[in-house]
């Protein structure tokens, strides 16, 4: 346990993780300490920056320096983004987290949103929706609903309790400390992406009171590589291959392979038919998603090894973010 400041605890951390992003570090920043809460609600932020290789220390530096509210930024190890997410939580002291992603912008009612919904319903976990930034040039017409979904959009219209099959991201979520606590935080045996479905699974299964907030909507910004139909189609092969880890973790192989008949069943009944109808009429939007449709049954297909630990080095091979040159450190993939 990390030793608590003597300093009075705020009531909520926002807390992030960052890498080797300071191109777009100022205006994440500049919209979260810009949040209408902090007038009247006492709020911390802790960011881990993990082990950037760009100017992003020199920009947490002065944001550090200049932000009328706390912010401690913490070395990462490096160890993958469940080990960087639960250092920012061991140094948090609200008694709310705010867990929040370098790639957004949240409009200044966000935070207040989260709370607001939090106290009137009595949650314990309050998850925020998501939309697209396309970058310039770009339209919705060439992403269907699937690609969507990979690049990370969750739109939702009601406010209500959350059903066992609706999850919370990361990117945009409202947890109280102790129960993150209670749970164990992120599972460091999800290195490669997961940790988050993991975890709020586990809250699910624990019970707790889980709540939608639709009008807590961030904006998600898309650099261009995101939309190379390679990288979708490799993140939606993660996407299968988690899913058959997170099954291993559950010691559920039979669940494992009841899915995968599933998915084997839509790839012939759906999105074969789908491919070619959108091959034959032209609509490059609906081929990409019957692409990707089938790219999550193979990566659940690849990954039936994760249900026996072996899918690390698979799932390694496909991340976008390191591979394909998102990160401004890396090179274009060749």
């Amino acid at each position: 346990m990390i030793p608590r400041s003597s300093d009075p605890e705020p009531e909520i951390s926002v807390v992030m993780t960052t890498c080797s992003r300071a191109h777009l570090l100022p205006g994440v920043l500049d919209a979260l300490l810009g949040q209408s809460l902090l007038a009247n609600v006492s709020v911390e932020m802790v960011i881990v920056d993990d082990q950037s290789t760009d100017n992003t220390p020199e920009v947490l530096a002065r944001y550090q320096a200049e932000a009328a509210i706390p912010v401690r930024i913490l070395q990462g190890a490096k160890q993958g983004v469940a080990a960087a997410r639960n250092l920012a939580v061991q140094h948090a002291r609200g008694r709310w987290l705010a867990s929040f992603d370098d790639d957004e912008i949240a409009p200044p009612h966000w935070l207040q949103t989260l709370y607001g919904v939090a106290q009137q319903n009595h949650a314990v976990c309050v998850g925020g929706a998501t939309a697209l930034s396309l970058p310039e040039g770009r339209s919705f017409s060439e992403v269907g609903p699937r690609a969507r979904r990979l690049l990370g959009e969750i739109l939702f219209s009601e406010e209500r309790s959350m059903q066992f099959h609706e999850l919370p991201s990361t990117n945009n979520v409202l947890i109280r400390r102790d129960v993150f606590e209670s749970l164990g935080g992120f599972d460091l045996n999800f290195t490669e992406g997961g940790e988050d479905t993991d975890l709020f699974q586990r809250m699910h299964r624990a019970g707790h009171r889980m709540w939608l907030a639709p009008e807590a909507k961030v904006l998600h910004l898309i650099p261009p590589r995101r939309l190379d139909p390679h990288v979708l189609s490799q993140s939606a092969m993660r996407t299968g291959a988690i899913e058959a880890r997170l099954a291993g973790a559950r010691n559920s192989l039979p669940s494992l392979l009841y899915n995968l008949t599933g998915r084997l069943v839509l790839a012939v009944a759906r999105d074969l038919p789908q491919l070619a109808a959108g091959r034959l009429s032209r609509q490059p939007a609906k081929v990409l998603d019957a692409q990707l449709s089938l790219a999550v049954t193979a990566g659940l297909y690849r990954g039936l090894s994760a249900a026996r630990g072996g899918s690390s080095q698979f799932l390694s091979r496909m991340d976008f973010r390191s591979r394909h040159g998102e990160r401004p450190d890396t090179p274009p993939r060749q």
